[in-house]
């Protein structure tokens, strides 16, 4: 996760040439929100690796976690923490359900392909003021 946010404040930074945000708490919370789409994509894809996609419109950034799945498993979803079965459920499942949910101004995720393999891919948009 931390190349991803490194990767994420050198996109955001004024001297790259990608888009410009001279708001820390709003760069503060990308940054957490690609943590938990990326830890989200690591964990429950297939194979450990994920890719990333920014797209910066007037209004939003939007960011994608797109990860390779197996064919016909289940897709993301909104879970309570600990509502699995699994030992230390209740220390997980807060990413997508609980944190993503209540700092994202929009979430959903669609089918993709991840080199060319079943995948999904997760995104977020957060509005932003672009300087």
């Amino acid at each position: 996760m931390r190349y991803g946010r490194k990767w994420l404040v050198e996109k955001l930074d004024p001297a790259s040439d990608g888009p410009v945000l001279d708001d820390p708490d709003t760069i503060d919370v990308l940054v957490l929100l690609l943590s938990e789409t990326l830890t989200n994509g690591i964990v429950h894809g297939r194979g450990g690796h994920v890719c990333v996609d920014l797209t910066f419109a007037d209004s939003f950034i939007e960011i994608g976690v797109v990860s390779e799945v197996e064919e016909n498993s289940s897709r993301p979803r909104m879970r309570s923490a600990g509502n699995d079965q699994n030992e230390g459920a209740a220390e997980n499942g807060r990413g997508l359900g609980q944190i993503v949910r209540e700092l994202a101004d929009e979430w959903d995720y669609d089918e993709a392909l991840y080199h060319d393999r079943p995948g999904v891919r997760v995104w977020f948009r957060k509005r932003v003021t672009r300087t």
